[in-house]
């Protein structure tokens, strides 16, 4: 079974915690869609509220055509 990570390179996906420094909420893909494009975004909310929930950013994964 063949696995992408959507999320690799948009950095944290949480604000803060003791975590690895590295994303928590991995988005993955896979079979033949992990061949497909896709772009990630990490989304900040009005008032520059950065976070959804607790601590966590909201990331907006689209298909890329």
């Amino acid at each position: 079974v063949r696995f992408r990570v959507l999320t690799e390179g948009i950095g944290r996906t949480y604000a803060k915690g003791d975590f690895v420094d590295s994303p928590i909420d991995n988005v993955l893909v896979s079979g033949p869609n992990a061949a497909l494009k896709f772009t990630a975004v990490k989304l900040i909310g009005p008032d520059n509220d950065q976070t959804f929930g607790s601590d966590h950013y909201p990331v907006l994964i689209r298909s890329a055509p």
